[in-house]
């Protein structure tokens, strides 16, 4: 006997409804979304709020702005209704008697002081569909949200922003968002607004803490180095990728902070008037943080490495390029090939300098030499690293994204150098983080082009380069990132 109501079924349908009665047209599926906040979710400060309003007001030269800025946002907050940051001026033209022509300038010089100062969050802004839903508790019209997104976090496409002053916070748009769209997931920043509130209405949600700094920009606090903590934060948020891990957050925080130090330490101690050679390839960062900092000091670039050391072919055009006022500077080192070079050639240059001595690596008789070069002013450097220690976690984040050189040829008419390459060394997972930390380089020169830096004095200079070094040698993950290296280091040290 067949199933009564699989027959119904089969049969035909009954008499037709219209679907508003029947109640078909509410079983329209809903779009599946996720939901983002705007604020320290995609898009974080350089400085806090309050600051932008404090340069607002030492730019204008508007005495108490800041004041009656903040008494007419908290006046619209006591009557409840929603506002947007027009409403605000307005306030402050009825109320403070400021005159509508300066309400206009400073509204104007106010939002051109946010837009400064905004960064993009990128590993966030990357995940975020065109599909997606970005919702804000803001005075900010949705209009100039949807602006930002997309000239300063470079977002290709989004849906409308949906803003609102508190209603994320008193939890009155979730109903509204769930009677139009299932959420899969809302990520933000608030634990109140972006995780308690959504959770009452069985949102899943994901803490952002992107925007936040980190214990290494803390430390930069804490030591006075504030707009160095800061550039290093922007440059963190623009560049960390979705997947970012410890490597990327010891380039972003010690190995940047390093680097800088190195640079003003070679200055301070060799004079703006001294001519610094590079030692390629190790060097490459460090020589762009040097020359972004100090563009008017003699510095070059030298493929002084030692497989090329070892082959004489190359000691005239080596020679020709090393003068008795030459800095010889790299970043870890022994000085073995160095001046086992400059014994067989003469050429010493005025100092071999380098960051990290491994003292551990010599000989007993090449430490006598070296102690007697240091005594002589031939050999300086920064720290000798102990026995115990391995320098690896250190080394693996100075390689280059391009393959060693192989070979020179000098063009004496012209100064043309011509490389040629050996084979890449590094797979396509270390090459990639290389290149990467590439980016992050340019990325640290431009910010502290745009941001402003000053120099840290003696003492802060310190702390950079012995925290730093700390902080990279004894970091005991690093070295997992690359087992190329690791596995050149065993079979074929060079």
């Amino acid at each position: 006997m067949a199933n009564p109501t699989i027959n119904k079924l089969v049969t035909g349908p009954g008499p037709q409804q219209d679907p508003a009665e029947s109640g078909l047209a509410s079983c329209t599926p809903r779009p599946v979304v996720n939901t983002w906040d705007v604020f320290d979710t995609l898009l974080a400060r350089f400085v806090e709020r309050r600051a932008i309003f404090d340069m607002v007001e030492a730019r204008s030269k508007a005495s108490d702005f800041v004041k009656r800025r903040l008494a007419a946002q908290a006046a619209l907050d006591r009557i409840g209704r929603p506002y947007t940051v027009y409403e605000i001026y307005g306030v402050m033209v009825q109320q403070n008697n400021l005159a509508p022509e300066m309400a206009r300038k400073l509204l104007h010089d106010e939002i051109a002081t946010e837009r400064e100062n905004l960064i993009p969050i990128r590993r966030n802004i990357a995940q975020v569909q065109p599909t997606d839903l970005i919702v804000s508790d803001t005075y900010l019209p949705p209009e100039m949200i949807s602006s930002f997104l997309f000239e300063i976090g470079e977002m290709p496409a989004h849906l409308p922003v949906v803003a609102s002053n508190w209603g994320k916070h008193s939890g009155t748009l979730w109903n509204e968002l769930l009677k139009r769209y299932v959420i899969r997931r809302h990520f933000g920043d608030n634990p109140k607004s972006d995780v308690e509130m959504p959770r009452k209405f069985r949102i899943d949600c994901e803490l952002i803490s992107d925007s936040a700094p980190t214990a290494w920009e803390k430390m930069l606090h804490g030591v006075g180095l504030e707009q160095l903590a800061r550039i290093q934060r922007e440059v963190r948020l623009r560049c960390f990728p979705v997947d970012a891990g410890l490597v990327h957050q010891l380039i972003c925080g010690p190995y940047l902070s390093l680097l800088l130090g190195y640079a003003v330490h070679l200055v301070r101690s060799f004079g703006f008037g001294a001519r610094f050679g590079f030692l390629s390839r190790d060097c490459d960062d460090l020589s762009r943080i040097f020359r972004a900092l100090f563009p008017s000091v003699n510095a070059f670039n030298i493929d002084l490495s030692r497989r090329l050391t070892r082959n004489s072919a190359f000691d005239p055009y080596f020679a020709g390029r090393i003068t008795e006022s030459t800095i010889l500077v790299d970043v870890l080192s022994t000085g073995r090939s160095f001046f086992a070079f400059a014994d067989r050639v003469g050429a010493r240059g005025k100092a071999f300098v380098t960051l990290l001595f491994l003292e551990c690596l010599l000989t007993p008789q090449e430490k006598r030499a070296s102690e007697q070069r240091r005594k002589a002013g031939q050999l300086h450097y920064v720290a000798a690293i102990p026995q115990t220690i391995s320098h690896y976690s250190f080394e693996c984040l100075l390689q280059s994204h391009y393959p060693p050189v192989a070979a020179v040829a000098h063009d004496p008419r012209s100064g043309g150098v011509v490389r040629a390459f050996g084979t890449h060394e590094l797979n396509q997972d270390e090459q990639a983080i290389i290149v990467w930390k590439s980016g992050a380089v340019s990325e640290f020169v431009r910010t502290f082009h745009r941001r402003g830096l000053a120099l840290p004095n003696n003492e802060q200079n310190r702390k950079l380069i012995e925290r730093g070094l700390n902080a990279i040698i004894r970091s005991s993950d690093v070295m997992r990132s690359f087992p190329s290296f690791i596995a050149r280091e065993r079979f074929n040290p060079f």
